[in-house]
């Protein structure tokens, strides 16, 4: 059976062939934001902001902060039962730092300890409460002071200004930035308190410090420079799970107030609970020079750390010069006086 194609059928092709562009963008433009929403493109994306924005917010963050000088009360307990509590105070004034630690339990470790942290040299005091004077403890020279392992660095009290971004209640000291994450999803959740990017990860210490590798998860808000408002890092013996409380400022900058930690211990079945408590204030007046030297304490300065310059090289050999110059002149007089003798 031939088909006949009248004027008609072929105008009523004609006017189907718009109808059959307009079909089909209006199914491509379905299908586009279906592959919008796919989720390892949202993770793709996240992913990339993390790297790219949080690191600046974290600069950001610690940059404002570090104007403040603040104090932390740290507590811990044990089985419902307080066994430690101390008092951390930091003043710094540009690179010059004043760290006092004022512990009250375990009680063999009571006392009063300051660190003092000047361009040429820290040292480390302990407050006699008897003799109400300060025990001069170790000195550490300038040059040295950057090779210290952090728990022997007298700067490590700088690292609560990092708190809101670096877990370090996990004793991990690095930004999730740091290669020495490896971050394995990242996902945003709905929290009661808004929304909130979760990062699961894996952490390698440097193989040198013997912690090994650490795993877990990081709540943050990408709406509040990056910061971290929960988490929870375990390894082999020990699962650590942690609730950060921040408080805005007029201006919307969070301050961090609180830090609750829960700590299992499956092995021992044991658990421990620890909490810093934040307070900040504006510097006050500048300190003077003296109240960072071992001479404001009552302490005579070692010679060799009292920063004098190196005697020049030039002076030496000037010194030389005139040593010969007055040497050759006593030799020249010398003579002279004995052809006297002798005429």
């Amino acid at each position: 059976m031939k088909l006949i194609l009248t004027s008609a059928s072929v105008t009523f092709s004609r006017r189907l062939r718009p109808m059959r562009w307009i079909t089909t963008c209006a199914l491509m433009l379905a299908v586009v934001p279906c592959a919008r929403a796919d989720p390892t493109d949202a993770e793709s994306i996240w992913r990339q902001r993390l790297q790219r924005e949080a690191s600046q917010a974290w600069e950001k963050y610690h940059n404002a902060i570090k104007s403040l000088q603040f104090a932390v009360r740290i507590s811990s307990r044990e089985q419902d039962k307080l066994t430690m509590l101390k008092r951390v105070e930091v003043n710094h004034i540009d690179d010059r730092i004043i760290v006092t630690v004022e512990q009250e339990l375990p009680r063999e470790q009571r006392g009063l300890r300051r660190t003092v942290v000047n361009p040429e040299y820290a040292f480390e005091l302990e407050l006699v409460r008897k003799q109400a004077s300060w025990r001069l403890l170790r000195i550490i020279p300038g040059d040295q002071i950057e090779q210290l392992p952090l728990a022997l660095d007298p700067k490590n009290a700088l690292t609560y200004y990092r708190a809101a971004y670096v877990p370090f209640w996990a004793a991990i000291y690095d930004t999730l930035t740091h290669p020495n994450f490896s971050i394995k999803r990242v996902a945003y959740v709905d929290k009661a308190k808004g929304q909130r990017l979760r990062i699961e990860f894996e952490h390698t210490f440097h193989a040198s410090s013997g912690d090994g590798t650490k795993q877990g998860w990081l709540l943050l808000d990408p709406d509040k420079y990056w910061v971290i408002t929960e988490g929870e890092v375990s390894n082999d013996w020990a699962v650590s799970r942690a609730r950060l409380e921040y408080k805005d400022t007029p201006n919307g900058f969070p301050l961090l107030q609180r830090i609750e930690k829960d700590t299992w211990y499956p092995q021992l079945e044991k658990q421990a609970t620890a909490e810093w408590a934040f307070e900040y204030w504006e510097k006050g007046p500048v300190r003077g020079e003296e109240e960072f030297r071992l001479s404001y304490y009552g302490i005579p300065e070692p010679e060799e750390l009292r920063g004098h310059k190196p005697t020049p090289w030039w002076l030496y050999i000037l010194l030389a010069g005139l040593a010969l110059v007055i040497v050759s002149f006593g030799i020249y007089a010398w003579r002279g006086h004995r052809r006297a003798a002798f005429a």
